[in-house]
């Protein structure tokens, strides 16, 4: 398949290494480009230096000629005088004549060569302009070489970036796993700790020891509202995920649960929390999230906020009653108020 060169726009044949007519290294390596426009430019040296000389050679020899042009036409002029003051010197004349003519078909001849020098000397005036497009259209092609080189290195840099992102995303989920184990451990202690309370509690003692409440709020029958809430997020849970605020019970809360204590529990917002708080006519209640996956580590944590019926880690769950908490001040978090029913 033939190419043309992008310098000299020359053909030349697929995998040739360099343009036959001016040397362009077509492989486009940066080396031979750099070697390539070195030579041009000590090229272009030499022909300043030879123009210089040439000039210069070219006044010294118009000068000298034109000189001895004018001498012998100022002798040729005093012979003629002589040859005119006598007619004895016809012949001489005459002669003289001829040398004459011979002399102006001289100067013809100087003339025209002359001539040939001013038209050389034209071309090499264009010379330099020619190497100046050359160099701008070298520089253009080293211009986009760079352009392509930073182009890879962007592209490196992205795919180096996007290799880190995930190992990063790696590390979240790993950390995220730990954690999640760490808090399903602790609450897996919850009902221990549970018992060991009630245990204390029935036990005589001299000194009397008040404990907090540790038992879930009392349920109250479930309103209509409640009723209708729930039968909307059965049918299509997610069209409540736009209106509804995602958060998670606060570490003291946490502490709380984990020894019984279930009044003063206090929610926050978190993107990832596990629970949704809905607002109705007033009333702000709190359901299971899209980001809640049951399982036998964190089973006894919803059953902090939910009673379960019929409970299966591997099934599915509706919700019969939403739980119900009330907003502090500041908009920011919310109070557990009552617990709500899911049956599996």
């Amino acid at each position: 398949m033939m190419s043309n060169c992008p310098v000299c726009d020359a053909k030349h044949n697929e995998g040739q290494e360099s343009c036959s007519v001016c040397k362009w290294p077509l492989d486009r390596d940066p080396q031979k480009i750099m070697d390539w426009a070195q030579d041009l430019w000590e090229t272009k040296k030499k022909y300043t230096n030879v123009k210089k000389q040439y000039q210069t050679l070219a006044i010294e020899t118009k000068i000298e000629y034109i000189n001895s042009l004018e001498e012998k036409v100022k002798e040729f002029s005093d012979r003629l005088s002589k040859f005119e003051q006598s007619e004895d010197q016809g012949k001489e004349f005459s002669d003289q004549s001829s040398k004459f003519e011979q002399l102006e078909d001289r100067v013809k001849e100087f003339s025209d060569r002359l001539s040939k020098f001013e038209d050389f000397d034209l071309k090499y005036q264009s010379l330099p302009s020619q190497m100046e497009t050359l160099q701008n259209q070298v520089g253009s092609i080293l211009s986009e070489q760079r352009k392509w080189i930073e182009f890879q290195e962007r592209i490196n840099k992205i795919n180096e970036d996007s290799s880190n992102l995930e190992e990063t995303k790696r590390q979240l989920d790993e950390i995220q796993g730990k954690l999640e184990d760490l808090e399903n451990n602790i609450r897996s202690n919850e009902r221990a700790n549970r018992k060991m309370v009630s245990n204390q509690s029935s036990y005589p003692s001299e000194t009397s020891v008040s404990y907090p409440e540790l038992s879930p709020q009392t349920q109250n029958p479930i309103s209509l509202e409640e009723s209708n809430l729930a039968k909307r997020y059965n049918r299509d849970r997610e069209s409540f995920s736009q209106q509804a605020i995602n958060v998670t019970a606060t570490e003291d809360s946490l502490t709380k649960l984990e020894i019984g204590i279930f009044s003063g529990v206090i929610f926050e917002k978190n993107r990832r929390g596990n629970y949704w708080i809905i607002k109705e006519n007033g009333t702000e209640y709190l359901v299971p999230s899209n980001n809640l996956r049951l399982n036998q580590h964190n089973y006894k944590a919803i059953e902090d906020f939910f009673d379960c019926k019929n409970l299966q880690l591997e099934g599915n769950f509706e919700l019969l009653k939403p739980a119900r908490v009330s907003a502090l001040p500041g908009g920011e978090t919310w109070q557990f108020e009552e617990r709500g029913i899911l049956q599996f």
